[in-house]
């Protein structure tokens, strides 16, 4: 079920609303990374869907451990890589994607849309050393 026609099932997902427009207005102020631990067999799909629908982001990984990749704030719907995240990286500001797949993760910040994902990452910004608005 993971492959059909040489597709994965992760090129043809659909886009959550109001995702792209968001990440679009993160990047005019933020530097908007992508870290993905997907299959090595999906990781062609991925790079096809998000070029399809013209993710603005300055670099994507693909890694097995999101936490080897150093960001100031996270946004991540899986529970094990929420944990992972709030222990190792404890300076950064974990947000959890609130989905019917998760629970609250002790040490996360929930957030329910992305509108409320992006007010949140502007009012951090805001308030970090050496800041400036572009």
């Amino acid at each position: 079920w993971f492959q059909q026609d040489g597709r994965s099932i992760f090129r043809d997902l659909p886009v959550y609303p109001d995702s792209i427009e968001t990440i679009e207005r993160l990047a005019r102020d933020h530097r908007v990374v992508i870290v993905s631990s997907k299959f090595d067999w999906a990781i062609p799909d991925t790079l096809e869907w998000l070029a399809e629908h013209r993710v603005t982001a300055r670099e994507i990984h693909f890694v097995h451990d999101k936490t080897a990749v150093a960001c100031d704030g996270y946004l991540e719907d899986a529970p094990y890589h929420l944990q992972a995240l709030v222990e190792k990286r404890p300076d950064a500001t974990v947000c959890r994607m609130v989905r019917p797949w998760n629970v609250p993760v002790p040490g996360t910040v929930d957030v329910e849309s992305w509108s409320q994902f992006a007010g949140l990452v502007d009012s951090l910004g805001e308030h970090a050393p050496g800041h400036r608005r572009r």
